[in-house]
């Protein structure tokens, strides 16, 4: 038994650092991310429902918070993970204490009483934990670059774990030793409610990443309609015609401004070939040819206007802090592309705008 809890431990520490910390390092669209998580966080909850049903408890709960709230940021279109380590804190030491009770125990008879500490400490972080984050995402402030399907997801996933929390703290104030529960008083076994709330998010995300395929394919289908009609199946190498550029223009356009792609500062023209289908060849001659200008340029004039509207929205953000919600890697090169397409410097436009709101 003790064997068996430690090496689901260290599975489980591997897990976290191969899917969740070495990730953290690579850069690619929220949206893309945020899919990615859910369907980590699909399989991270089934193999905990496992654990518990086997009786094994180890603190795979105190990763839920950390996750919902790196969901939340994606869901936003913000894709900063510097506090990842601080908030998967928690966890890590409570995975050492975890390892010092069970090399403590020095018999059999002894495995309960020790875990009688154990289990109150882990199930007080996991309350904590899920109030904590459920009440944050619920009143933190949103974006005006939200995601309307991925917040409806956080905030439904954010609900059943403060409900989760609510559950737990009413064990503790029945007086009810968590972890060494009485079942046949009781009645029933207060886990298979926490189990059927983990299950109930296990289904909401299923639901959530199936939609998104279908979207997708529909999506798929009639790009493929639309290049037969055009007399091109969009996989020549040949110039293809100005109807069909069009469409792909359009299609283009309509994916950046639904998904606000191009507020992320590393997007690359590979990104947009997996959002949109569009064959390299035909997205380059959309830029070049229909468009007339270049990807970097097309991206540098939609992070300006944005930035633009944001100004003039009065957004109190500092003129750095703008640069990088809009995209940008650096002031420096935001100042530029500002003066080369407005003709004046973001801090001269702002004061323009200043002025022109006091009037």
């Amino acid at each position: 038994m003790i064997s068996f809890g430690l090496l689901f431990l260290v599975v489980f520490l591997l897990f976290v650092f191969i899917f969740l910390v070495i990730p953290s390092i690579r850069t690619k669209p929220p949206i893309k991310d945020f899919d990615s998580i859910v369907k980590i966080f699909v399989f991270l909850m089934l193999f905990h429902c496992l654990l518990i049903y086997i009786d094994i408890v180890i603190p795979i709960a105190l990763l839920y918070g950390p996750i919902h709230l790196h969901l939340n940021r994606l869901s936003q279109q913000k894709s900063e993970r510097k506090f990842l380590y601080i908030e998967l804190l928690p966890f890590f030491l409570l995975s050492i204490f975890y390892c010092v009770t069970v090399y403590s125990v020095k018999s059999d008879s002894a495995w309960g009483d020790s875990f009688l500490i154990y289990y109150p400490i882990h199930y007080l972080c996991v309350m904590i934990s899920s109030f904590g984050y459920g009440a944050y995402i619920w009143f933190a402030k949103r974006s005006s670059n939200y995601l309307k399907n991925q917040v409806q997801l956080v905030l439904q996933l954010a609900t059943i774990a403060f409900i989760i929390g609510v559950f737990i703290l009413m064990l503790f104030l029945s007086k009810i030793k968590v972890g060494k529960i009485d079942k046949e008083s009781l009645g029933f076994d207060p886990i298979f409610i926490v189990i059927g709330l983990m299950l109930f998010s296990v289904c909401i995300m299923i639901s959530f990443l199936s939609a998104r395929n279908e979207s997708e394919n529909e999506e798929n289908i009639e790009r493929l309609v639309r290049s037969v009609k055009a007399g091109n199946a969009g996989y020549s190498s040949s110039n293809v015609g100005s109807s069909l550029l069009k469409e792909y223009a359009l299609l283009l356009e309509k994916t950046i401004n639904d998904k606000k792609l191009y507020l992320f500062s590393a997007l690359s023209l590979d990104d947009l070939l997996v959002e949109t289908g569009i064959p390299k060849h035909h997205l380059s001659q959309v830029f070049n040819i229909y468009l007339g200008k270049t990807f970097y340029q097309y991206l540098a004039e939609r992070r300006i206007k944005e930035a633009v509207f944001r100004i003039d929205s009065e957004d109190n953000l500092t003129l750095e802090s703008l640069a990088y919600e809009c995209g940008f890697n650096s002031k420096t090169s935001f100042n530029r592309y500002f003066k080369n397409i407005m003709g004046m410097t973001p801090s001269e436009y702002r004061k323009n705008s200043e002025t022109v709101s006091e009037n």
